[in-house]
């Protein structure tokens, strides 16, 4: 048994983890994205782990308005939702 042996013991200890934070970011983000209304929210999810994309995506959410909150408008000039003043 060679260096790659040891190599092993070291790598799956800081695997694991890191998969598993993977998962709950990954998962957070899907949850995000559909509370928004957004129509792919796992493509969407998972492009927040592409470097630049995650930044696009992140001034979407921040600067644009939701479908959610489009799709309450309309609700609303229809008369569906009444309004509080």
């Amino acid at each position: 048994m060679g260096s790659s042996g040891c190599l092993a013991y070291v790598v799956w200890p800081l695997a694991v983890p890191s998969i598993i934070v993977l998962a709950v970011w990954v998962v957070a983000w899907v949850r995000i994205f559909f509370k928004a209304g957004y129509r792919y929210p796992i493509v969407m999810a998972i492009l927040m782990l592409v470097p630049i994309a995650n930044l696009v995506l992140l001034c979407l959410l921040a600067f644009s308005k939701w479908p959610i909150q489009h799709q309450l408008e309309m609700r609303t000039k229809v008369g569906a939702i009444p309004r509080f003043q």
